[in-house]
């Protein structure tokens, strides 16, 4: 059990720099949401996108991270619920169903 709870954690921070602005114009180095806009199938990061929004919609209260957590944990569901783990299909479904209230 804790080492799932460690491997959830590395991942998830690993992820955390989904939500980081664009690099300089002429920079090499791309972001989580650059990647998914390239290849639309990366399920990881698409469920690590909207799980980071989801956070940093918690701890704002933006509209605008609530919609592309949304977006993302939605996409996640529909697209890569019939290859992803179903633990992760829930915890997305969980988090969609929190972000439908007020």
């Amino acid at each position: 059990m804790l080492v799932l709870v460690a491997a959830g954690y590395l991942i998830y921070h690993s992820f955390r720099n989904v939500i980081s602005p664009p690099p300089p114009p002429g920079c090499r180095a791309g972001t989580g949401v650059q990647a998914i806009d390239l290849d639309p199938e990366l399920f990881d990061a698409l469920y690590n996108a909207g799980m980071a929004y989801s956070d940093w919609f918690d701890e704002a209260h933006g509209n605008d991270q609530k919609e592309k957590a949304r977006e993302y944990l939605q996409k996640f569901v529909t697209n890569g619920g019939k290859s992803a783990d179903g633990n992760y299909v829930k915890a997305a479904n969980d988090k969609l169903y929190a972000l439908s209230g007020p």
